[in-house]
């Protein structure tokens, strides 16, 4: 097997899918409150060029964007990355957020460029402004940062721009400027229509599953001060404590973690919810998610749920005591990579990398060589590399038939 850059396979799952179509009709935003006044409409918003916006009447400024209509239509909000200018007597207010309008333009334009290095510390510079907001500004930032994180291989890294992301569409959609449709050979352009970016339906990223190995990244992710990563109380803020859950489970697997309650009304989280659950530290609550994940397995879906369902029961399978449930566990987790080795890389990395240290830990020495040798030819800058339990493993490259024939006395 050829060793193919890790990134690449990242991003072959967004080339191949199709870009979700737009809504078929906008409908009008918010009116502001009564005590605050709409400025004037003569203030005009000039967008930058490429954005396929006309000249706009500015209606409002804030961190959320610019709302924007041109002639009678509704307003709407634009990003502010989208925007050049503001004359009138809108650009006063307009001034604190040039600085934000400008750093996402540069930053976006970079990493539609795959210049990541020099776009992700300008995503992450107005995090703090940002954060807690909704709107089409939040979501571009979100989005870039969380972009960033998931094409240099950062994971844990991916998970708190992910939340914010979450957050700043909660909303809706429906009154924010349509973006301009990407190019498909302009593959990291932030296309907020890739169905492997974000599942609307759902409410979560088809690449970021709440799964992860004890490496120095997860144990970072797990101390953080989450307090500010979602509104209190909001739907983002209880997937913040779900996928903390699920960081801190690997630090700490032989203690029962504390589970809330399970969501009853929102598929999302409540497929979250189960993924943790399988991963508990009682067995109870581990044998009912494995169940429910089984059921939603089955059901039709996209193909990445599939795989979140399937990993997590092999992962969950893998820490119950006897053989058996072990083995059958090291099978589940190697289906990703026998059936579908390019459609999650992440995932399948991992799956792979649990399967190895499982097989090394039953005495089974050479099929965990041969499974880790396979990781590091497939997925070769993989985090899951930089596991303590995968590095005590060996690997070895599985023996050709002429290795064979040597070993039996054979001529070669």
């Amino acid at each position: 097997m050829n060793p193919r850059p890790f990134q690449l396979l990242l991003l072959a799952g967004a080339l191949a899918a199709p870009v979700a179509a737009q809504p078929a009709a906008v409908q009008p935003a918010a009116a502001p409150p009564a005590d605050t006044p709409s400025l004037a409409p003569s203030s005009i918003a000039t967008p930058r060029a490429g954005q396929d916006l006309p000249s706009l009447h500015v209606h409002e400024v804030g961190p959320e964007g610019v709302l924007a209509s041109e002639h009678e239509e509704p307003p709407r909000w634009v990003a502010w990355d989208r925007v050049q200018s503001i004359s009138g007597p809108a650009s006063a207010d307009a001034a604190p957020y040039i600085a934000i309008a400008d750093d996402l333009w540069r930053a976006r334009t970079r990493l539609e460029r795959g210049d990541i290095p020099g776009a992700e510390p300008l995503f992450e510079l107005h995090q703090q402004a940002l954060s807690g907001r909704t709107g089409p500004t939040p979501a571009i930032e979100a989005a870039g940062a969380m972009r960033c994180a998931l094409w240099r291989g950062a994971w844990a890294t991916a998970v708190r721009p992910m939340l914010a992301y979450a957050h700043a569409i909660s909303a809706g959609t429906q009154d924010w400027w349509p973006r301009p449709t990407p190019k498909r050979d302009e593959i990291r352009e932030i296309d907020l229509g890739d169905p492997m970016f974000f599942d609307d339906k759902l409410g979560l990223s088809p690449a970021i599953p709440p799964m992860f190995l004890n490496v120095p990244a997860t144990r970072v992710l797990a101390n953080e001060d989450w307090t500010n990563a979602a509104p209190a109380g909001s739907r983002a803020a209880q997937l913040a404590a779900l996928y903390r859950l699920a960081a801190t489970q690997e630090g700490q697997a032989d203690s029962p973690a504390p589970l809330p309650d399970r969501p009853s009304s929102d598929e999302g989280l409540a497929l979250v919810w189960d993924i943790v659950a399988s991963r508990s530290g009682q067995p109870t609550d581990r044998s009912v998610a494995r169940a429910r994940l089984r059921e939603r397995a089955q059901r039709p879906g996209p193909l990445w749920q599939e795989i979140w369902c399937k990993v997590a029961i092999g992962r969950s399978l893998v820490r119950e005591t006897e053989r058996d449930q072990k083995l059958l566990g090291i099978a589940q987790l190697l289906e990703p990579e026998a059936r579908y080795p390019r459609e999650h890389p992440y995932l399948t990395g991992l799956a792979m990398a649990e399967a190895s240290v499982q097989l090394a830990a039953l005495g089974d020495a050479e099929g965990a060589a041969r499974i880790k040798y396979e990781l590091i030819e497939a997925f070769p800058s993989h985090p899951a590399l930089g596991w303590d339990a995968i590095l005590r493993v060996s690997a070895a490259a599985p023996a050709t038939a002429k290795d064979q024939a040597k070993d039996q006395g054979g001529s070669p």
